[in-house]
């Protein structure tokens, strides 16, 4: 050390709030993708859970996903102070999600697969528009788009008993 240093010298900045809350949104989302990515495994392998078969399952989380991605317009609404971006028609999109979804819940696996896939990528677009005009903060550009594109590929197993 040369003279004069001092480590205690060197502070570590403390991470902002925002900082704080852009991690803590990528450790939730993609804590998010574990049971998509486990299900799908399971779902290739085979594996029988006590409570359905894999792929029914997966088929299940993924509609809760696509309601909770949607439901994330309802909220940005709620909390917009800038009347230039509050509109009717976030909160009329927000439920969209939700509603194919439980149409999803009904269908054979492979049109329900389809339908959340459709979905995931539907919001996917959407929210890269609000990305796109400052509406969303950036961070959610990186974000989304890995969250989808897991959640997509896991979701397309289902149709690997088609492949033969």
């Amino acid at each position: 050390m040369s003279e004069g240093s001092d480590d205690r010298s060197v502070k570590q900045s403390k991470p902002s709030a925002q900082e704080r809350a852009e991690m803590t949104a990528r450790l939730m989302g993609f804590g998010g993708l574990f049971p998509f990515v486990f299900l799908a495994l399971a779902s290739v392998i085979g594996l029988r859970t006590p409570f359905a078969p894999a792929p029914a399952l997966l088929i299940g989380y993924g509609a809760i996903i696509l309601s909770f991605v949607g439901a994330l317009h309802w909220g940005a609404q709620l909390t917009q102070t800038d009347d230039k971006k509050i509109r009717a028609s976030s909160y009329i999109w927000s439920i969209v999600p939700a509603l194919l979804a439980w149409l999803a819940l009904m269908l054979p696996a492979t049109a329900a697969a389809s339908c959340l896939i459709v979905g995931l990528i539907a919001c996917w677009g959407v929210d890269m528009r609000l990305i796109k005009n400052q509406e969303w903060p950036p961070f959610m550009r990186a974000l989304r788009t890995i969250l989808t594109a897991i959640a997509c590929l896991s979701l397309s197993v289902i149709y690997l008993p088609l492949l033969g």
